[in-house]
């Protein structure tokens, strides 16, 4: 029987992290970011499991048998994740709904928040009572040792959940997308409750005393002072907040090193996870040397070294190297975080109420967790930025350590008197360390050495982490060298082809007023798009990038003042479904690069339709496309935008590095001769088209591709990027299979 609920609880632990991935995927539309998306999920997920533990008592009110109760709780896992999809459409609407009475961006994040929580929680509460009554059922039933069998069921789950982010990250969403994804997890938890269900209907018959009594749940005797184990049970929370914030903040830090594709995000949380399930596992044999208490001090204090380590070793640039020396020290941190919770359930010594014991404790981590990753998200990252931050957790994680070190009851405790002593002198060591301005050498080395460069007095540069991302822009004086960095990834450059964003979809609409640019980047394509009589609104996802304008131009601060122009901090996609407002011209520059994660939300041919939504009748929408990527990529770009708008044309770009695809409900006028008397009555616009280069209407409309057709003959047979397909995004089959050098897509495009 044993082996078979391993194996169950093995396969429960991968649909649990199928869904993860795949809501956290689906939320992305509704968040815009992908930190504000994991945050929701993983938050979301902590709240269901700890309000799972805290019910499980009362559960057993009302199943007297585990297994029945353990069948019920799966069968209920794979329904209410069954639903998930069409929740999240009730949440879209509800959201929707509220959010023109709402200005405020914070409450409408907070709204958010509070809408996904509660459609997540009837699946999340149900998990959280897997792991107690699976405990409950073998301690009493199968007679297991109490600290085996929690530490062998966390690690199998845990392992079960390695397995389901390398399968769903890696193969699941490529080949039958989101939502079949999400079908196949919650077909295999309905799996999973009938034959647990069929199980105990055998088990009941060579078995009776699987029935058990609930008498005694009402107090427990622990091996140590009941005042102590309320202590380490609060310490055991924190523990909670802190491994929570650790992912959101190793995630950040090593976004630059591993790159912003969506499989380096599966490989850390599979790095995390795979770090937990080992921990457990070694808690069994390392439980021989040192009690409980004792044990959860020393993860305590591994946790801590482990995460300084990890600042102390940070790399500036990706390499198989340098990601295998980051691998190799977040997974000792890691490890000793899935020591914790196996310790800390070590605390009971009465077999009798043990799942009562492990409901609380993990009740209590996971409250902890819950609030990690908004902690990490919205207040650390914000306050210290990623790598102080990291720091001074790491000191609360060693000052617990040797906090729990004292309550130790034995004598033998005195003998750690010299590692606390010691623990101490490291610990001010550290912070005095870190409180300095040497601490800056790790800022130097995870930004590549950029500031170092900037020491010479030549260059200005702005850098900021908010609860978004990183944002690092600079130049040199005569401009001749510069950049905006988010997140370690270069975003745009001072060429004619982000001004000609503007120009093209502008002087190609008979009579624009309103223009909307998504993605402000250098803030180019905004500036010249005010060089026109317009009202202009740039609609931006990080709210420090907008902030990094005056590095690039001059004089940035009077455009900013333009009482015609509006910076927005929101995303694009979020702010194209909601807003009411109606415009003439939308022109978008997507963060490159196209495979990049959360990058398909401005590509997906839902996307299109909301914009062609809140264009005026005549209204044009102009998308930017890099020549850049895989011919099939670039296939599937450009049919998701022909497929929703009647009328396209095509615009190459001065240097021939990319195309403008401009869409609309009536024919566009690519006319050297209307293009020329515009300019001529707009002298500004003439004027930032000759900053860089040397424009008139005849060479602008010479830029003409060509019209819908010629498209649709190079998309042919290509499928169209959707919310639910995000193919761009999970490419590695597809790639893996056709792996041939990247063709010039300027040739294929060329007219025939």
């Amino acid at each position: 029987m044993l082996p078979l609920l391993y194996i169950i609880f093995f396969f429960s632990g991968a649909a649990g992290l199928v869904y993860q991935i795949v809501w956290t995927r689906m939320l992305l539309v509704i968040f815009g970011t992908t930190t504000n998306s994991v945050v929701a999920v993983v938050s979301a997920f902590m709240a269901g499991l700890a309000l799972g533990s805290f019910l499980v008592p009362k559960l057993f009110l009302y199943f007297r048998k585990p297994l029945v109760l353990y069948a019920a709780l799966e069968l209920m896992i794979g329904i209410s994740a069954l639903l998930t999809p069409f929740v999240f459409t009730l949440v879209t609407g509800i959201y929707a709904s509220l959010f023109p009475n709402i200005p405020n961006g914070a409450t409408l994040l907070v709204l958010k928040f509070s809408l996904i929580s509660l459609s997540l929680l009837p699946a999340t509460i149900a998990m959280g009572a897997t792991l107690p009554v699976l405990v409950r059922y073998v301690t009493h039933t199968l007679h297991q040792d109490v600290g085996r069998a929690v530490s062998l069921l966390y690690a199998v789950n845990t392992f079960g959940a390695l397995v389901g982010v390398v399968a769903t990250a890696y193969v699941l969403i490529e080949i039958v997308g989101l939502t079949g994804s999400l079908v196949v997890a919650s077909f295999l938890n309905i799996f999973i409750g009938l034959l647990v269900y069929v199980v105990s209907r055998i088990d009941r018959n060579k078995s009776p005393s699987a029935t058990i009594s609930v008498v005694d749940r009402e107090g427990y005797h622990v091996s140590y002072a009941r005042d102590r184990v309320r202590i380490a049970l609060v310490v055991f929370s924190l523990s909670g907040l802190l491994s929570m914030s650790y992912e959101i903040l190793w995630t950040r830090m090593l976004t630059p090193v591993v790159g912003t594709y969506i499989y380096a995000f599966a490989l850390i949380l599979a790095l995390f996870l795979f770090g937990i399930a080992i921990g457990s596992i070694i808690t069994n044999v390392v439980y021989k040397k040192v009690g409980p208490m004792s044990g959860f001090a020393y993860a305590e204090l591994g946790i801590g070294i482990g995460a300084l380590l990890s600042v102390l070793l940070a790399s500036d640039r990706f390499s198989f190297s340098s990601f295998v020396t980051q691998a190799l020290v977040i997974l000792p941190g890691t490890i000793c975080m899935g020591m914790t919770f196996p310790f800390v359930s070590r605390l009971a010594k009465n077999a009798s109420v043990t799942s009562a014991f492990v409901g609380t404790s993990y009740a209590f981590n996971t409250i902890g967790s819950m609030a990690g990753p908004y902690v990490a998200a919205f207040f650390l990252i914000v306050a210290f930025g990623t790598t102080r931050a990291i720091v001074y957790l790491s000191v609360v994680n060693l000052t617990c350590g040797m906090f729990l070190l004292l309550l130790e009851e034995k004598k033998s405790v005195w003998r750690f008197r010299p590692v606390v002593l010691s623990g101490v002198g490291f610990l001010l060591l550290v912070v005095l360390f870190f409180s300095s301005d040497r601490s800056n050498f790790i800022t130097e080395r995870t930004l590549g050495g950029y500031f170092k460069k900037f020491a010479s007095g030549e260059y200005s540069y702005f850098y900021k982490e908010d609860e978004t991302a990183s944002v690092l822009g600079y130049s040199n004086r005569d401009r001749t060298d510069y950049g905006l960095l988010v997140d370690g990834v270069g975003m745009s450059v001072l060429v004619d082809e982000t001004k000609l964003m503007a120009h093209l979809p502008i002087l190609a609409h008979p009579d624009p007023k309103d223009i909307l640019v998504i993605a402000f980047g250098m803030g180019t394509t905004f500036r010249s798009a005010l060089t026109y009589d317009v009202n202009v609104d740039a609609v931006e996802l990080v709210p420090s990038v907008p902030e990094s304008f005056s590095v690039f131009f001059a004089d940035a601060q009077g455009v900013r003042q333009n009482p015609r122009g509006r910076v927005l901090i929101n995303d694009g996609r979020n702010y194209v479904r909601m807003t009411q407002k109606r415009y003439d011209v939308i022109t978008i520059d997507p963060p490159p690069p196209v495979n990049s994660a959360g990058t398909t939300v401005l590509y997906a041919k839902e996307f299109y339709e909301q914009g062609k939504q809140i264009l005026r009748p005549g209204g044009i929408v102009s998308q930017w496309f890099f020549y850049g990527t895989r011919v099939d990529d670039f296939q599937m770009l450009i049919r998701s935008f022909i497929d929703v708008f009647p009328y396209v044309v095509a615009l190459k770009s001065p240097r021939g590095i990319g195309i403008y695809v401009l869409g609309s409900d009536e024919p566009m006028n690519i006319d050297k001769n209307v293009f020329a008397q515009k300019l001529l009555a707009h002298p500004a616009a003439l004027a930032d088209l000759n900053e860089w280069g040397q424009w008139q209407g005849d060479n602008l409309a010479s830029l003409y591709l060509g019209d819908k057709a010629l498209l649709s003959r190079f998309a042919e047979g290509a499928p169209a990027i959707t919310d639910d397909r995000p193919q761009t995004e999970y490419f590695l089959l597809r790639h893996a299979r056709a792996l041939r050098t990247i063709a010039r897509n300027e040739e294929i495009l060329a007219p025939h």
